[in-house]
């Protein structure tokens, strides 16, 4: 009942600002009469699959968040089985879960200044790669205390989430290259896919995790034994890890540089002002 109650107020909060958003925006998309005999941007399926398939660079990014989203619901969803049976106190859980969304939101809110000096293709990079050492020093370390554990744990989300906030403008600059490559505008479209990495990662995650733990040996309510720690210790790592530096890999083919973006937006620009001027005439 706790939980349906927060999600019940969680909700209405949330219809809340959907009205207010429409109520601040209504007077910005007034209705047309004429909306319907406009050229329709709507795509067929086919272009929906050609603007997925052949837009490299929306490929890459989601393949890259994919795998980093694997990994990063592996490493929650594991959490539970460290405090129950590395530690022996789920009590720690409470600690663990208000932390690292602490972290989580203080590194968001610092990350602006840091994309900007160092560009979005290599905060990806650079944040994947330092997930990588953050989670080997989790497992050489983290099994000592829960206090080490979350601290480790916090530490490397912190520098993780740092590329967070440009997620969804490197969506749009897919969009972008997208309309480059095949004049079809696709930006509703193409920013849809955002989502779906989430959703393909906790899928893998939530059916790979329990394969795993069966394999070294886990049984509900077991005792702990020593091999067994040390194996949910580097199930706890080293899935996180190897998702991380795929990810990284993945994000060195993105093209989408912020020097090239600009030009793409600028050669978009002239092509969108021809289009809506042959519409007028």
């Amino acid at each position: 009942m706790g939980f349906f109650y927060t999600v019940l107020i969680l909700s209405a909060f949330q219809v809340l600002g959907y009205w207010n958003l429409f109520v601040r925006t209504k007077d910005y998309d007034k209705y047309h009469p004429n909306k319907k005999r406009r050229p329709s941007s709507n795509l067929t399926w086919k272009e929906m699959i050609k603007q997925v398939i052949g837009n490299k660079q929306l490929m890459i990014i989601m393949v890259s968040d994919s795998v980093r989203d694997i990994g990063l619901f592996a490493l929650v969803s594991v959490a539970v089985y460290y405090f129950k049976y590395v530690t022996g106190d789920q009590g720690w859980m409470w600690y663990y879960t208000f932390f690292v969304a602490a972290t989580n939101l203080l590194s968001t809110i610092i990350a602006p200044p840091i994309i900007k000096r160092v560009g979005r293709k290599e905060i990806c990079i650079y944040t994947c790669l330092y997930g990588v050492v953050g989670y080997i020093v989790l497992r050489l370390f983290g099994a000592l205390s829960p206090i080490y554990y979350i601290a480790i744990i916090c530490v490397t989300n912190f520098g993780i989430n740092i590329s967070s906030p440009i997620r969804q403008a490197m969506y749009m600059d897919t969009a972008e290259y997208g309309y480059y490559k095949t004049g079809k505008n696709a930006n509703a479209f193409i920013m849809s896919m955002y989502t779906l990495p989430v959703k393909i990662g906790v899928a893998i995650a939530l059916s790979i995790i329990p394969y795993f733990l069966h394999f070294i040996g886990y049984v509900a309510d077991m005792e702990a034994t020593p091999e067994f720690v040390i194996n949910l210790m580097n199930l706890i790592a080293f899935v996180p890890a190897i998702c991380y530096l795929i990810a990284g890999i993945v994000m060195m083919f993105y093209d989408l540089t912020d020097k090239n973006v600009a030009k793409y937006m600028e050669a978009n620009r002239i092509k969108r002002a021809k289009a809506q001027s042959a519409n007028t005439s």
